[in-house]
């Protein structure tokens, strides 16, 4: 009457899927928060640049940090559970 769940497999195939799922939630919270707020382009200046000019453009930087910070938390509670 079916296949029996074996319950370690069920647990891998959600921590990969919520891996994935919480690597793009992390990557575009990243991007979000580091262009609205550090980017210094000719196109569009962040709230941090029009106060302190002399950051730079440091959008990148804010960017990876802050996304490999969210994404080691998400990860590490979905493999809590």
């Amino acid at each position: 009457m079916g296949f029996p769940i074996r319950l370690e497999r069920a647990r891998a195939v959600v921590a990969v899927a919520f891996g994935v799922v919480g690597f793009v939630i992390a990557l575009v919270a990243g991007i979000v928060v580091s262009v609205g707020l550090f980017s210094n382009r000719a196109l569009f200046v962040g709230l941090v640049p029009s106060v302190a000019p002399g950051i730079g453009d440091i959008t990148f930087l804010v960017g990876t940090a802050l996304s490999a910070g969210l994404y080691a938390v998400l990860f590490r509670r979905s493999m809590a559970r």
